[in-house]
C-alpha cells in the first residue's frame, strides 16, 4: 500500500492495441507511465492516420473509464460487477461447463 493512503498506481510502460471486431490489429502504441484513459486519444489518432478511417465505437476495459466519447468515437466500458456476480465468481459458478460436457 502506498504511504499516502491512495490507491495503487501502476508504473511502467502501457501498451495500447486497437483491433477490429474481426481481430485484425489496426494500431499498437507504447506509452511510458500513462493512465489508461490518457492513451485513448493518441491511439485513436494513430489508427485514423494508418487506416484513413475513424473508429465509431471503442470497447475498452474499466481502466478507460471517465470519458464516454472522444472526438466522435463512443467509448464503451463494462459496468462494475454486482455483489451477486462477484460472489458467483468466487464460488466458481460463472464457469459454463456445457461446452466441454458435450464432447
Amino acid at each position: 500500500m502506498p504511504c499516502n493512503g491512495l490507491k495503487k498506481y501502476e508504473f511502467g510502460n502501457k501498451v495500447s492495441i486497437i483491433r477490429s471486431a474481426t481481430g485484425i490489429i489496426l494500431g499498437a502504441q507504447s506509452f511510458l507511465n500513462e493512465y489508461d484513459g490518457h492513451t485513448i486519444e493518441a491511439s485513436l489518432a494513430q489508427v485514423e492516420r494508418l487506416t484513413q478511417r475513424k473508429i465509431k465505437i471503442l470497447a475498452g476495459d474499466r481502466g478507460y473509464r471517465g470519458k464516454k466519447e472522444i472526438n466522435g468515437t463512443q467509448i464503451l466500458i463494462p459496468d462494475s460487477p454486482t455483489s451477486p456476480q462477484v460472489a458467483g465468481i468466487r464460488r466458481g459458478r460463472s464457469i459454463d461447463y456445457s461446452a466441454s460436457e458435450q464432447a
